[in-house]
């Protein structure tokens, strides 16, 4: 009999993880699997259908809103977290435009600050966890749970508070659960992770040694480096639909010529990304890079329309929006082929300019020479409500001492370097492919099968599978 494990994907992230990169697919042939998520029935058929999953069960669920209480204890939590560990992220934030602190948030800063580094702050950090479950939702998922008998919960987004009830409700009934940390910033910058897991699955030993520093109840062995399953796209053979010529030719654009990808983080947290681009726009009009270079800009999913819809039509210049308009971004599906869109963009493109988004780990995957924008646009700003500040942000420090990228600060720097990069991709070829190795273990073997490794790892020694094998 094989055991179960229920997953709790309560984000397109999540999904992105664990099911479009392959990896329940696979999980398929050793267990039985029930996916919770806020998808609607049509659309996990179809995922289901396009991913040719077979045997999973799928459970639509309105997912549980936060309470007032639960929300209070859980910012609470978070600020003096943050404060507790003097992380960079959260200084840079709390003084730009950014943060959008209340003028409540502003006015707790520094009593919370105080707290927090007082010999007060450990006791409060728990205080706050307890106080968060008191008030959390329970008994939501436990009639499910219940009749599904699952050896194994398995969360991707431990940070989400609509994960939370599942966790309650798994830890009543006795059933052990295991969290995948979802982005590289999660730790630094989205909030705290609760101290109920039995193993946390991280990308790399960075992120690892951050979760034995900022969480001493974990012990060694409960933290595991496993890479980034849906970045195992780059380690395949593209399918013939996404080779270049198809692609490129479906796309609008030219095979023959060079690709400059710019793909842009969330424009209400950088607001001048438009008119970066219109400097790159005015520069290919000008003849001030090679006349075969184009443009294709990949939107984040949160970018409103009509902010790029001045590039639309312009010669050389394709504008990609991605399939999540007048959706809640939490009940986004990603398309099937999602993973597969970004991995052929990157791999045809020249050049990928970025404002310091997760991007650049995927480019230096994909040896792709990366631009960071450190200038804002035709803007003049006061260093905290500059792009330039978030160069400081806990993982970016990180990232930036590798060399793997060019940071260019005015658009003289980003038309000088993209010439520089297109006349000599091999720049910085080495630092691309360390930081590819570090941040994501991309010479490490499948990040999925070192997934489904830990999962294996752990159902040995669950209850229920134990129960199974000795009847």
């Amino acid at each position: 009999m094989k055991p179960k494990i229920a997953i709790a994907a309560t984000n397109g992230w999540s999904l992105k993880n664990f099911i479009l990169s392959g990896a329940l697919r696979k999980l398929e042939d050793e267990a039985d699997c029930m996916v919770w998520t806020c998808l609607s029935q049509e659309q996990t058929l179809s995922l289901a259908k396009d991913l040719d999953l077979r045997t999973t069960q799928w459970k639509s669920v309105l997912l549980s809103p936060e309470n007032a209480m639960h929300k209070l204890a859980r910012q609470l939590q978070k600020s003096l977290f943050l404060e507790r560990h003097r992380i960079d992220t959260e200084r840079i934030m709390s003084r730009s435009f950014r943060g959008k602190r209340s003028i409540l948030q502003k006015a707790l800063a520094f009593p919370v600050r105080l707290a927090s580094r007082s010999p007060l702050g450990a006791p409060l950090l728990r205080w706050c966890e307890a106080a968060k479950e008191k008030c959390g939702a329970h008994g939501l998922y436990k009639q499910d749970l219940e009749e599904f008998r699952p050896d194994l919960l398995v969360t991707g987004h431990p940070v989400d508070p609509r994960e939370d009830p599942f966790l309650y409700d798994a830890e009543a009934l006795g059933i052990p659960a295991i969290t995948s940390v979802a982005s590289w910033d999660n730790l630094t910058s989205k909030g705290v992770i609760s101290s109920r897991f039995k193993k946390v699955l991280v990308w790399n030993d960075f992120m690892r040694q951050e979760v034995l520093s900022y969480y001493p109840g974990y012990l060694p062995d409960q933290v595991a480096p496993v890479g980034v399953a849906r970045f195992d796209v780059y380690r395949a053979k593209l399918p013939e639909r996404f080779e270049r010529d198809r692609f490129l030719k479906e796309l609008g654009l030219n095979p023959s010529g060079r690709v400059i990808l710019f793909t842009n983080s969330a424009t209400r947290s950088f607001p001048e990304q438009p008119q970066v681009i219109e400097h790159l726009s005015q520069a290919m009009l000008a003849g001030e890079v090679p006349s075969d270079v184009q443009l294709l800009i990949r939107c984040h999913p949160r970018d409103p329309l009509e902010l790029y819809r001045r590039f639309e039509g312009k010669s050389r210049i394709k504008v990609w929006f991605p399939n999540v308009r007048d959706q809640d971004l939490h009940s986004w599906l990603p398309p099937s082929d999602d993973l597969w869109v970004l991995a052929a963009m990157l791999r045809h493109s020249a050049v990928n300019i970025n404002p310091q988004s997760t991007i650049t780990l995927e480019a230096a995957i994909c040896d792709i020479p990366i631009i960071a924008l450190g200038y804002d646009g035709d803007q003049e700003k006061a260093y905290y409500d500059s792009i330039a500040s978030t160069l400081e942000y806990s993982h970016l420090k990180k990232l930036f001492s590798y060399d793997s990228s060019t940071v260019v600060r005015s658009r003289a720097e980003l038309i000088g370097t993209l010439n520089s990069l297109l006349q000599n991709p091999a720049h910085q070829r080495a630092e691309r492919k360390k930081l590819a190795d570090d941040f994501c273990l991309s010479s490490s073997g499948s990040a999925v099968d070192a997934l489904l490794e830990v999962f294996r790892g752990e159902l040995a020694t669950s209850r229920y599978s134990s129960q199974r094998n000795q009847r």
